[in-house]
């Protein structure tokens, strides 16, 4: 019985994610100039809400801005589910600012799956120094899954800095992240929270911070510009 609830639950989520994708804009990003673009961040600001911007293999050296849209930013990992996409589709933030910055989206969620994040080097909040070198959220909710998240540092969260933001993590690996201060591979502050999957599980492992080498939740707001 319990072998036909769980193979009833997966036709349901294949199935809901099959009709969301048929209802929803796909726009494709393919290297090689036979998608829609060739780079990532024209795909977003081309898409709106319910829409998915799907990112086939490659190394894109980019730093993406999403706000007040409720997207899904997606490798093939998405509609394949075979995980050899998310060491093949690379979001390189070159050592720039955050590989992705996540801003203003309180109605629905920006969902980011399957990708290799690496390279951030933080967004410049304020006088107090970077966030989030990997991925920076702020005021907003996000679906972070399966994705490989490494060898980015900022001053505030190496990883994944949340501000005032919701995040729901979904078998994610952080790794070898650095933070000058606190949260190597994440932190979150001013009444931010985080849900994790109980059965798809993250793995956070060999990051490292002044305090909070693996993650820090700071209870005190930290000031705005």
């Amino acid at each position: 019985m319990k072998n036909k609830k769980s193979l009833k639950s997966i036709f349901l989520c294949s199935f809901c994610l099959f009709c969301s994708l048929l209802i929803s804009t796909i726009i494709e990003i393919k290297q090689d100039g036979t998608g829609d673009f060739i780079v990532i961040q024209l795909g977003i600001d081309a898409s709106v809400n319910g829409d998915t911007v799907l990112v086939y293999p490659g190394i894109y050296y980019e730093n993406l801005f999403i706000v007040n849209m409720n997207i899904v930013l997606a490798s093939l990992y998405l509609v394949t589910e075979d995980e050899t996409y998310i060491s093949n589709t690379i979001l390189d933030g070159n050592h720039l600012d955050s590989v992705i910055k996540i801003q203003d989206i309180e109605n629905g969620e920006s969902q980011i799956i399957g990708f290799t994040i690496e390279n951030g080097s933080g967004y410049y909040y304020n006088s107090f120094g970077t966030r989030g070198g990997g991925i920076y959220s702020d005021n907003s909710n996000t679906l972070i899954k399966k994705c490989l998240i490494k060898k980015n540092f900022s001053v505030y969260g190496g990883g994944l800095c949340l501000m005032n933001s919701f995040a729901t993590l979904i078998g994610n690996t952080f790794k070898h992240n650095h933070s000058f201060k606190t949260g190597g591979g994440i932190s979150i502050s001013q009444n931010s929270n985080i849900s994790y999957d109980n059965e798809t599980k993250n793995s956070i492992y060999l990051n490292y911070a002044a305090v909070g080498s693996m993650f820090l939740n700071q209870l005190v707001a930290l000031p705005r510009r």
